[in-house]
């Protein structure tokens, strides 16, 4: 087993050094960004809408009339973009 994790290893060095092997470990790091900041942006809205739900039903029809829903998609999104363009520079490094 240990034999083949080293062949792997070793094509992978191989690999990273050329300009496909770059761009494919970009791709790869990039992919890994993406679904780890996807994982944290669920688990968050999916917090806020547990919460959400919990609130009495008068509350929760007023902040519906004042777009709090609105409001709460709109700073998610924001801090999405956020945090992808300020990882854009440190992944650029990676590759």
């Amino acid at each position: 087993m240990s034999t083949i994790i080293a062949a792997m290893f070793n094509l992978f060095i191989t690999l990273g050094s050329s300009l496909p092997g770059r761009v494919l470990s970009a791709l790869g790091i990039g992919w890994l960004t993406y679904a780890g900041l996807s994982a944290a942006v669920a688990s968050l809205v999916s917090l806020t809408l547990t919460n959400w739900n919990a609130i009495p039903a008068t509350i929760y029809q007023i902040a519906s009339l004042s777009g709090f829903t609105d409001a709460v998609g709109i700073t998610t999104a924001a801090i999405t973009a956020r945090v992808a363009v300020a990882a854009m520079p440190r992944l650029g490094k990676l590759s």
